[in-house]
């Protein structure tokens, strides 16, 4: 309903850019209030007491996954913003604006150094979660945003040779990010695998859950049924406390209570969304950057759905199809105008 809502209401790309700062802002000012309140306060969740993940950032939730994965989509909006912000920008232009100041670029200069803040806070929030998941599908999704972005800039600007080299050289910054980001991520989880050992629930969960896929694997056990129908296949090696009422990852429980039509159908929605939002790169091009926003949310979302249960909980999902409401839209227009030999072009 959020996602029909927001392509009906979107109407103009000017409405769908509106919406895309509210709710930037609005993410932001929900993670950064609960961030502060964590460093002050670690022990609690706004001003209720933790049960679980209190030496992690878990935002206004309760499971530190999901708390990655909404702040995970915020950095891609920021990302997004910034980049609309520093479109008229060179690098040495950033450099000038800290030293000298111009007075005709005040209020821009203003706007990149407080996107940029936001996202190096965000950044070391993202962190804080200590969701694996979480911040190797984001770094996954902000480098694919990024090298969209630098894609779509370069292929405006240049052509032939000049383009090839350009991006030849953007290549090599984002791979050397991307190298610096695995090792990064692979130290986190040698780290984590050291210390937690054998004793990952997950894993020692996860043949149980492939027995109940085995049993439901075509008609599926219902809708809403995997805690019970999963408490019958539980190994009791892995402990009995608690009660397991997410499989940890959203294809995998769609299928044991759908049958097999329940990944056919997410993959058939993500495939015509990912359909969409591609085939808008390719036509007019209009506010491109939020089409590229929109494949990146996907992605992120889509990876972390492997391993964690974010996709299920109502206040993420309802964050992601706002998000992919306005990259549609915005994709749907592009569509529609066709090919133009960009004298219409607004920046993307």
């Amino acid at each position: 309903m959020i996602y029909l809502t927001g392509v009906v209401v979107l109407q103009t790309e000017t409405d769908a850019r509106e919406f895309n700062v509210m709710l930037t802002l609005g993410c932001s000012a929900l993670v950064m209030v609960s961030f502060v309140q964590f460093l002050l306060s670690p022990g609690y969740v706004l001003t209720v007491e933790k049960q679980a993940y209190i030496d992690s950032f878990t935002a206004t939730l309760i499971n530190r996954n999901s708390a990655g994965t909404l702040v995970g989509l915020t950095i891609i909006l920021v990302v997004r913003q910034l980049w609309s912000a520093c479109r008229d920008f060179r690098s040495r232009d950033i450099f000038a604006g800290v030293l000298f100041m111009p007075k005709s670029t005040d209020r821009s200069m203003t706007k990149i150094y407080f996107y940029m803040i936001l996202f190096c806070a965000l950044t070391v929030a993202l962190f804080l979660t200590k969701s694996r998941g979480a911040i190797a599908s984001t770094i996954f999704a902000a480098l694919l945003l990024a090298s969209l972005l630098v894609w779509l800039r370069l292929k405006r600007r240049y052509a032939g040779v000049k383009l090839a080299r350009h991006i030849a050289g953007s290549l090599v910054v984002l791979a050397v990010l991307s190298v610096g980001a695995t090792v990064l991520i692979g130290e986190r989880v040698v780290f984590r695998a050291t210390a937690i050992g054998s004793s990952e629930p997950r894993m020692c969960a996860m043949p149980g859950m492939f027995r109940a896929l085995d049993a439901n694997m075509i008609l599926g056990s219902g809708a809403g049924t995997f805690k019970d129908v999963f408490a019958t296949y539980r190994d009791p090696s892995c402990g009995l406390q608690g009660i397991w009422e997410k499989a940890h990852n959203t294809y995998l429980q769609s299928w044991i209570e759908l049958g097999v039509m329940g990944p056919i159908l997410i993959f058939a929605a993500m495939g015509w969304i990912s359909f969409l939002l591609i085939s808008s790169l390719k036509a007019a091009p209009r506010q491109r950057s939020y089409v590229a926003m929109g494949i990146s949310s996907l992605a992120l979302v889509a990876i972390h759905a492997s391993v964690d249960f974010s996709l299920e909980i109502p206040g993420i999902s309802g964050l992601f199809a706002a998000i992919i409401a306005i990259s549609t839209s915005i994709a749907k227009k592009n569509l529609q105008c066709g090919r133009s030999d960009g004298s219409d072009f607004i920046a993307t």
